[in-house]
């Protein structure tokens, strides 16, 4: 199963991630923490990295 980056999928979740009060975090593949949403900013007064 593949998905189409340019799917409405794609555009719905990143709406929801940015649209939520929760922190949302995840780590890579070199266990860096990396915050994923503006919540970020209200808890820490730091921006995601992307």
């Amino acid at each position: 199963m593949s998905f189409d980056p340019n799917s409405d999928f794609f555009e719905i979740a990143f709406n929801v991630t940015e649209h939520t009060e929760a922190m949302l975090a995840y780590w890579d593949k070199n266990l860096i923490c990396r915050y994923a949403n503006k919540a970020t900013a209200d808890w820490f007064g730091i921006t995601p990295s992307i």
